[in-house]
């Protein structure tokens, strides 16, 4: 009779090791199906938003030329560029920068230079739509 209780005993603990191992395996199965679907998930939502780069240059010592690129697989909507250029008063010359970049009705003497000791050329430039795989270029 002995032999019957030490028996159970063992093929208890031997099916108690096999469950635990069991539900530990599928835990983790469990673990990591859900960390795939997330990042499915995130994959998905990535691709389902445009991907735009930017590329500027220099056309002469004047002008500049940005062009944005949309490589993605949708549309962008509503793109607003602004484009600052900051400069010193030690590094450009202000008369030749009132006479070549700003508009004659805002040219104020003195400048007003902001609370950082720069003055400012502002630009901004709107899209409506930039389909994907297409170019925008502004000046």
């Amino acid at each position: 009779m002995e032999w019957f209780v030490v028996g159970y005993l063992l093929l208890l603990g031997m099916i108690g090791f096999y469950s635990w191992l069991l539900f530990r395996t599928f835990k983790q199965t469990k673990q990591e199906n859900v960390m795939y679907r997330h990042a499915i998930d995130r994959q998905l939502k990535i691709l389902s938003f445009p991907h735009l780069y930017c590329d500027m240059q220099a056309d002469d010592d004047t002008n500049f030329k940005l062009e944005l690129f949309n490589v993605g697989s949708v549309a962008a909507h509503d793109l607003h560029l602004s484009f600052i250029a900051a400069y010193t008063e030690e590094s450009i010359d202000i008369p030749n920068f009132m006479r070549s970049h700003i508009q004659p009705r805002h040219r104020k003497i003195p400048l007003q230079v902001d609370k950082v000791g720069y003055y400012g050329l502002r630009s901004s430039s709107r899209c409506a739509i930039l389909p994907f795989q297409n170019v925008y270029q502004s000046r």
